[in-house]
């Protein structure tokens, strides 16, 4: 339909369209579907703390809007990702994922403090950090998680670095190293681990802190790129080294994969593993 000149979005056929763009979520006020689903989606946006306008919503509104869903009975609620071939808040930007579980020994702060240098280059990369805070987190709680999302919004990077809540599991894992543009183990809780080695092996080059251990699953330059984990610019330094630079990305990516399908082989890992539990047994059944 048109209003005053302007194309206005028509019904979705069995749904109801929610527009979100410029902190403000609009739904139309013609042609929808009242039910529960609507009713329900409209509370739970209010409860977020976000603006709710129910009225006229132009077709031009959907095209420049940051997201948008639909919300029907059959369906719930479902993203809205593109239309007609083109996406919605324009082209995602870069990935860059943390594996690292959420514990103080992991020194996440300084990588956070790093994320805001890159944003400040890089405003549409995000961070994601995947690692959980543990059952306890979920049982009592965890301060220090409860300390990060803090500090993530006082330094207003709310938009741009996320927490995995837990979500992702090892099973998840290839897939979202795979999506991603690099993999950061910052901070200096771990000197060898296997994440690095998993993102690598699934061609996506990593960011690590100096050490020994690190420095040998990503062979030492093969694979990434080491820096000194305490200090924010220098982790951001090495973020936008490979952000900025397709082609050095894709040259440690590639050569990342090759070095550890070389160095730890699957079969090799797995006769290892079996040795150290037949010595255990051994030992057990000796004492």
């Amino acid at each position: 339909g048109t209003g005053n000149g302007v194309t206005l979005l028509p019904p979705a056929p069995g749904s109801n369209i929610f527009v979100v763009g410029n902190g403000v979520v609009a739904t139309p006020e013609d042609w929808c579907l009242e039910g529960i689903t609507r009713m329900t989606a409209l509370e739970l946006v209010r409860d977020l703390g976000h603006e709710v306008e129910v009225r006229k919503v132009a077709v031009d509104e959907l095209m420049q809007a940051d997201e948008a869903f639909l919300t029907s009975s059959a369906g719930g609620i479902v993203p809205l990702n593109s239309v007609d071939g083109v996406m919605l808040g324009g082209s995602p930007g870069p990935l860059v994922t943390s594996p690292v579980r959420i514990d103080p020994r992991q020194g996440l702060e300084p990588l956070i403090e790093a994320f805001e240098l890159v944003v400040a280059l890089r405003p549409d990369a995000t961070l994601l950090i995947a690692g959980h805070a543990g059952l306890r987190h979920h049982l009592v709680g965890n301060a220090y998680a409860d300390y990060l999302s803090a500090l993530v919004q006082m330094k207003e990077l709310g938009a741009r670095v996320r927490f995995g809540g837990g979500v992702f599991k090892a099973r998840h894992m290839p897939a979202l190293y795979s999506r991603s543009h690099l993999c950061v183990v910052a901070g200096g809780g771990e000197d060898f681990g296997a994440a690095p080695a998993e993102s690598l092996a699934c061609g996506t080059p990593v960011v690590a802190p100096r050490g020994e251990g690190m420095a040998e699953v990503l062979g030492n330059g093969t694979g990434g790129l080491l820096a000194d984990g305490r200090d924010p610019v220098k982790v951001a330094r090495a973020i936008l080294s490979l952000l900025d630079d397709d082609a050095l990305r894709r040259r440690l990516g590639r050569g990342g994969r090759e070095h550890v399908c070389r160095a730890f082989p699957l079969r090799a890992q797995a006769d290892r593993y079996l040795e150290l539990f037949s010595s255990i047994t051994a030992a057990r059944a000796a004492a």
